[in-house]
């Protein structure tokens, strides 16, 4: 703890060089992480304040699985927890590979929302699994 005191003073009066930040390369993949990370932070916000009456009027199979508060606290922290991972790809220029490594996820989710008699969400996350791979493939084509 003491050393590093002494690294930050070093740092602050030029004895040592701070690491810069790479700037963030928006290319597809970034951007479609960018919106996906936007869609989970405001449905996690959502889940976390409690207003879930309006989503539950268009998905009344919801308000069975999600029917106590702690069910909806969960989802929302893991709905903001995916948001945070997303933004952190977006500003490590990593989104690409990160969108390969989300695929299996949604997958799984997919099928858990099949068997579970959630016949539109599986289907969303299929939709949105294939646009993961895609983007994910895309940025291996492009080299980056």
């Amino acid at each position: 703890m003491v050393s590093f005191v002494f690294v930050l003073a070093f740092s602050y009066f030029g004895f040592f060089p701070l690491p810069t930040a790479p700037s963030v390369v928006w290319q597809a993949p970034s951007i479609f992480v960018a919106f996906q990370a936007v869609l989970c932070l405001l449905f996690g916000l959502i889940f976390l304040t409690g207003k879930t009456a309006d989503v539950y009027k268009s998905n009344p199979l919801m308000e069975t699985i999600y029917s106590c508060r702690e069910r909806e606290i969960l989802l929302g922290t893991t709905l903001m927890g995916i948001a945070v991972a997303g933004l952190g790809a977006i500003i490590t220029n990593v989104a690409g590979t990160y969108c390969l490594l989300a695929t299996p996820g949604n997958l799984v989710s997919g099928i858990g929302h099949w068997i579970s008699g959630d016949k539109k969400d599986a289907i969303g996350n299929w939709v949105f699994m294939v646009l993961f791979m895609c983007f994910g493939l895309y940025s291996l084509n492009e080299g980056y």
